[in-house]
């Protein structure tokens, strides 16, 4: 009788952690990154997400050199901050400027990720624009 009973098998792969796809770890890690701005270190996110980053040799890898990451080493940390599509956009302030250097316009899209509540702020500024456009031409000169 052969079998993973026989040599105790059995027990070692009933105890083994379930990997996940590395595309999906990724994807978690992404997420994660982006709803908790700023650097973070890879310790923080194995505890967080549960896993392990020995058991995914080209982990560091994958993440720096994805477009949406961003990556450094801080006193021999690796370290990881969700990068925007616009990352130069971080608040109100930064996004008026922005606007006020793109006047052919910018696809919102792009700009959704910039920061928390932004889609808020464009949708204020739009509003803002047309009402003061339509009060312009009320005026009589």
């Amino acid at each position: 009788m052969f079998g993973s009973k026989q040599f105790g098998f059995e027990a070692a792969v009933a105890n083994r952690p379930v990997l996940k796809h590395i595309a999906k770890l990724q994807s978690e890690i992404i997420a994660f990154l982006r709803e908790r701005r700023g650097f973070h270190a890879l310790s923080e996110l194995e505890r967080a997400l549960e896993f392990s980053s020995g058991s995914y040799p080209n982990l560091t890898q994958v993440l720096s050199s994805n477009p949406k990451v961003y990556s450094e080493s801080q006193d021999g940390v690796f370290m990881l901050r969700y990068r925007a599509t616009f990352d130069q956009v971080g608040n109100q302030q930064d996004l008026c400027r922005f606007v006020e250097k793109n006047p052919n316009g910018v696809v919102v899209d792009d700009l959704e990720d910039a920061y928390d509540g932004i889609l808020d702020d464009i949708e204020v500024r739009e509003y803002l624009r047309a009402a003061c456009a339509d009060a312009m031409t009320d005026l009589d000169f």
